[in-house]
């Protein structure tokens, strides 16, 4: 198996030639993949010494991409904007749980402020350079629809609340009976206009009780049958009559129903995919000035 640094070490002085007389160092590429080396080492150790180097001949192209796009950055004009990435950085600190977090997500991925800094610049570039050439017609997006419309097409869901009244699998008929009468008196409260959350808080054994009883959204399939048969018969705000299960008795309450099938090419469905093209449209952009960029600069690997 390959170690990673003596590979390193056995590849040429230089890696890469470009714009006649600039070289591209190994001492360049340590210093460009140092940052994935943690992250990407225990994969590497993984290959044969040969692999790897097939592996670093990839990985070259790659960052020398990243090295033009920056020239096509600045040539564009476009300034490093650090108070955007400390913006996303205090962001993604609170969603962390704290800077500390933060920084040891950062490092275990080999994600650094200035790595941040050049995305926010290329995005940037991108978004106000790239993009607003990028025209998407009617016609793409009818297209891409039809041809992908098992992608816009949903199953039956519904929304469900319920009160559980468990009865474990040893119960004897006494403690059966108790959990039936228990059930029993709290549907006769639904139906005399108790409120349904309230109840499920206050009697029911699930855990969902903490949400008023609320399960969410689930299809077909997901919950066991007696609950699932009665689930999908109940048209939205109907209570079902007590359903008994392996895990005991429920009362179920519909809340909404999604009625599954092709959603249709609407509005918001018709910008939703023509963003998805546009995308895709300009990583075909990227590409192409890129490989111009290879060509038009003599980029040649030496190894």
């Amino acid at each position: 198996m390959a170690n990673p640094e003596k590979v390193l070490d056995s590849l040429p002085e230089v890696l890469a030639s470009y714009d006649p007389d600039k070289k591209f160092t190994r001492a360049d590429l340590i210093k460009e993949i140092g940052p994935q080396m943690q992250m990407a080492a225990a994969q590497w150790s993984r290959l044969k010494p040969e692999e790897l180097t097939t592996e670093l001949r990839k990985v070259v192209p790659m960052v020398m991409n990243r090295l033009f796009i920056m020239d096509m950055v600045d040539a564009a004009g476009i300034k490093a904007n650090p108070e955007k990435v400390e913006a996303d950085l205090k962001a993604a600190e609170a969603q962390m749980g704290g800077r500390e977090r933060l920084d040891m997500f950062m490092k275990a991925r080999g994600i650094t402020r200035e790595m941040m800094v050049q995305q926010e610049m290329i995005s940037t570039f991108v978004e106000t350079k790239v993009a607003p050439e990028i025209k998407v017609e009617d016609a793409e997006v009818a297209a891409f629809y039809k041809e992908n419309a098992e992608e816009f097409t949903s199953d039956e869901e519904v929304r469900a609340s319920h009160i559980l009244v468990t009865v474990k699998e040893d119960a004897t008929e006494a403690e059966k009976t108790a959990a039936k009468a228990k059930i029993d008196g709290i549907l006769a409260k639904l139906k005399q206009g108790g409120d349904f959350a309230t109840l499920a808080k206050e009697q029911s054994d699930c855990p969902s009780k903490a949400q008023g009883g609320d399960l969410n959204y689930f299809k077909r399939g997901m919950m066991v049958p007696e609950f699932d048969e009665v689930a999908f018969k109940l048209k939205k705000d109907e209570m079902s009559e007590v359903v008994k299960t392996q895990f005991g008795y429920h009362v179920i309450k519909i809340t909404d129903h999604k009625d599954g099938g092709v959603q249709p090419l609407d509005d918001g469905l018709k910008t939703q995919i023509a963003d998805m093209i546009r995308r895709e449209k300009v990583q075909d952009v990227l590409q192409d000035r890129l490989a111009k960029a290879q060509e038009d600069r003599h980029l040649k690997l030496l190894f």
